[in-house]
């Protein structure tokens, strides 16, 4: 998506920006950017396989990893509404 996004510069805010240029974000980032509550969005991001343990507290969630599993599979929030084909 990154390789596209001047396709939909017009859509994209400063929020949006930010979240690109990150690989890795953490759980209250992602709630907080995809509007999802915490037990949905950790769930996703466990299925899709972009849920990294770093140490016994720190928790990341690869960005793209996740975008790619919200793309096919049916969850709604505010950025995404991606239905299975």
């Amino acid at each position: 998506m990154s390789t596209e996004v001047w396709k939909y510069i017009s859509d994209i805010d400063d929020e949006d920006i930010r979240m690109l240029q990150r690989d890795f974000i953490t759980i209250a980032d992602g709630m907080g950017y995809y509007d999802l509550s915490y037990k949905t969005f950790v769930k996703a991001a466990k299925r899709a396989g972009a849920f990294y343990h770093m140490g016994r507290r720190l928790v990341r969630i690869n960005r793209r990893v996740l975008e790619a599993y919200l793309r096919t599979h049916e969850i709604r929030s505010k950025h995404y509404e991606f239905r299975k084909k």
